[in-house]
């Protein structure tokens, strides 16, 4: 794909501006769902200010792949900036900017790893997956706590109800035990 350094410069505005969204590590539908509506917006928006040279989804995810890479090669910073200049110091501000915005996962990357893509994306998919499993047992660990308290809350509603129950079966016994003596009191009193 190719792209103008003022494309490039928009793409990334873009995605840094719907990074929270688009980096969720939720894998749920509506999360997947938010995440493709949010790159729909982010391609419409970029179509508008280049008519001219219409993108789709799928070629807007692949030139922010790209921007990553853009990002850490001097030669190619003032893409980011807008300047058009490369920045050939390995200190580049703009770098170190682009850099502070992307998340930790995303700077990682070195010459070796970019010559392995397929090794790189099965080690980051276990990561996510390990991630995953990791955040379902926790959410299954809370979820069950939540099942205890409930359980031990229902517990102690049917206390109370046993308890009043009990209390209202002592009152009836009382007041049975009242009458039968009144009655007693009457029939030793006829005598």
């Amino acid at each position: 794909l190719n792209f103008t350094e003022n494309e490039k410069k928009l793409i990334v505005d873009l995605v840094l501006k719907n990074r929270e969204i688009l980096d969720n590590p939720k894998n749920d539908p509506q999360t997947v769902a938010s995440k493709g509506k949010k790159w729909a917006e982010i391609t419409n928006e970029y179509n508008s200010h280049f008519p001219e040279k219409k993108r789709t989804v799928d070629q807007m995810r692949k030139a922010w792949e790209q921007a990553k890479k853009w990002s850490s090669d001097p030669r190619l910073s003032g893409i980011i900036d807008g300047s058009g200049e490369p920045h050939l110091t390995d200190d580049s501000m703009m770098q170190d900017k682009f850099k502070s915005r992307l998340r930790r996962s995303d700077m990682n990357i070195n010459e070796d790893q970019l010559k392995r893509p397929l090794e790189n994306r099965a080690i980051q998919m276990a990561a996510r997956m390990r991630e995953r499993r990791l955040l379902t047992k926790t959410k299954n660990h809370q979820e069950l706590r939540e099942i205890a308290k409930e359980e031990q809350k229902i517990r102690i509603l049917i206390t109370k109800e046993i308890l009043e129950q009990e209390k209202l079966k002592t009152q009836y016994l009382q007041n049975k035990i009242k009458e039968e003596e009144t009655k007693l009191k009457k029939f030793g009193s006829k005598k």
